[in-house]
């Protein structure tokens, strides 16, 4: 007997085309001195089929300049926040927010220039997975976070080519929903009364059918030894597996946290105490 299910079929397999072929995902990021990953930001969320809109808090250094080389070639557009001596967090937060009620997109991403988002399956892009996450009728998208980190053994990255040497990591999650920054058009969100982390709106549904992937993502200099990075989060089956390692990872990311202001004295940890990530 061949059980046939909808999604197996060829009209499921048609819907999806169609749902892809017509899927727009727009990053919004916000920007203030980011000249050292911009320009690697948009190109990489570029090639993965996601239009970024750019909010830049008065940059002193190239951030704007590299960027407007996009302008009209996935990057919609650019504007100028206020910045009077003081980091506002909330309003950068509450601009995001507007501008996700005005700009034209099927899903939104509330991002960094830099972290670097990978979809969670290889030779899958990033368009790929929220057209997916669409399909099974979600609306929200959580992110697993990976920290890479120098290590004693290998303490310079601070060249074009960190994304390969960089390969020193620990998981980040603190609580069960840690990053819940990818949702599809809403009328209104809310970002700021989380600080970022989790975007809210009535009837979210979460999407569980995606699995972790590592990344890299550095951000060099001596008092900005961590990296984070970031990857679509995975599934119920596979969160408790996350959750679980994370309680193995527990000791490790104290002393990491312990180790912070030790790493902007030019101390490194071990990969003792690290994971590492196989490109």
């Amino acid at each position: 007997m061949v059980s046939v299910g909808f999604r197996g079929s060829k009209l499921a397999d048609l819907a999806d085309s169609i749902i892809l072929y017509r899927m727009r995902v727009l990053a919004i990021i916000a920007t203030y001195n980011e000249e050292r990953f911009i320009g690697g930001c948009l190109e990489h969320l570029f090639a993965n089929g996601v239009d970024v809109y750019l909010c830049d808090n008065q940059s002193t250094d190239r951030t704007v300049e590299i960027a407007s080389r996009h302008l009209g070639a996935g990057l919609r557009g650019i504007e100028q926040l206020p910045r009077d001596g003081t980091f506002r967090w909330r309003q950068i937060l509450r601009r995001k927010e507007a501008l996700a009620a005005e700009l034209d997109a099927d899903w939104y991403i509330h991002l960094d220039a830099d972290e670097i988002l990978l979809p969670p399956r290889s030779g899958q892009t990033l368009r790929e997975a929220f057209a997916e996450a669409e399909v099974g009728g979600y609306n929200a998208v959580e992110l697993a976070e990976f920290t890479f980190v120098p290590t004693r053994e290998d303490p310079d990255h601070d060249h074009p080519d960190f994304r390969r040497t960089m390969r020193w990591y620990y998981p980040f999650s603190p609580s069960a929903l840690h990053l819940v920054r990818g949702w599809q058009r809403q009328p209104r969100v809310d970002l700021a009364s989380t600080g970022g982390h989790n975007v809210r709106f009535p009837d979210l549904r979460l999407s569980p059918a995606l699995p972790v992937a590592p990344l890299s993502r550095p951000q060099p200099g001596a008092c900005a030894a961590e990296v984070r990075a970031k990857g679509l989060r995975p599934g119920r089956g596979s969160r408790r597996l996350a959750r679980l390692a994370g309680q193995d990872f527990r000791r490790r990311r104290r002393a990491a946290v312990a180790d912070r202001a030790a790493s902007c004295g030019h101390r490194r940890r071990s990969r003792s105490l690290l994971a590492a990530n196989h490109p």
